[in-house]
């Protein structure tokens, strides 16, 4: 209930730039970490079901919003099917 209520304000908040403040970053973090869901949770992240730690403050934005950076991610899926063509484990 209260994960969800983060998502909603953070979700709003995206683009305002208030993630320059350190205060309200420190803020987020503490209850990000308090409230996110604990151990490994499941995401679909362009078509692929992917596991994260729910914990992990790096991957909040796709936790709390759905989305992550877009090219990061495609570099990602890229070196994922590179690896996978090379028959690597």
């Amino acid at each position: 209930m209260l994960f969800s209520i983060l998502k909603i304000v953070s979700k709003s908040l995206v683009g305002t730039g208030l993630g320059c403040f350190p205060l309200l970053m420190k803020l987020y973090t503490i209850l990000y970490q308090r409230l996110a869901p604990k151990g490994i949770i499941l995401l679909e992240v362009h078509g692929h079901k992917i596991y994260f730690d729910g914990q992990d403050i790096g991957v909040s934005p796709l936790i709390i919003r759905g989305v992550y950076e877009k090219g990061r991610v495609s570099r990602v899926l890229i070196n994922m099917a590179l690896d996978q063509s090379k028959g690597a484990p």
